[in-house]
């Protein structure tokens, strides 16, 4: 019997991230497993969503390790996929938090609401402000570090590769690129 892979998303170009792209771009077409997902308000009920079993078939298919302690990361990540309407490249999540919209000088997510954002430590509390967070960045997001950020929210050590926790990669990211008064 061959060994599955592990799921990481540790880089871009890796198995795991593609085929979440790929199944993000089938979802934008299919209005109806779309609305499904953002209806609902949990991982728990992310899991009942067809959308979500596609994505678990998908992996499986890949021979890569679907198993209960990734399962729920996946349905969060599929929930918030639901709320992304395009992609930006190269520009991590925390960073577009803390630039400005193209008027003004205030950041798109304030200091007090990412402070927030980093003191959740489960996914279930972490996903509506998620929600909340990509609506503020007009549903546009680097997907990629959308997904390897939820992925190892809940992990706080150094992952695997021995990479930065999410939360503390995502307070350099953020309050370097802050624009101070």
């Amino acid at each position: 019997m061959k060994s599955k892979n592990n799921i990481n998303f540790s880089y871009p170009d890796q198995t795991d991230t593609r085929i979440f792209l790929e199944w993000w771009e089938d979802l934008v077409n299919s209005s109806a497993d779309r609305a499904w997902l953002r209806r609902s308000r949990s991982p728990g009920e992310l899991a009942m969503c067809p959308a979500y079993h596609s994505l678990l078939a998908r992996y499986r298919q890949a021979e890569l390790n679907v198993n209960k302690w990734n399962g729920p990361k996946l349905a969060v990540m599929a929930g918030l996929a639901a709320h992304v309407k395009g992609r930006v490249e190269d520009t991590p999540l925390a960073k577009q938090m803390a630039l400005p919209p193209k008027k003004g000088d205030n950041p798109r997510v304030s200091e007090l609401r990412f402070r927030r954002i980093l003191s959740k430590t489960t996914l279930d509390d972490l996903y509506l402000p998620m929600y909340r967070v990509l609506r503020m960045l007009d549903g546009v997001c680097d997907l990629w570090d959308l997904a390897r950020s939820i992925y190892w929210w809940e992990k706080n050590t150094l992952n695997q590769q021995g990479k930065q926790d999410t939360r503390t990669r995502w307070a350099v990211e953020y309050y370097s690129h802050l624009k101070t008064k």
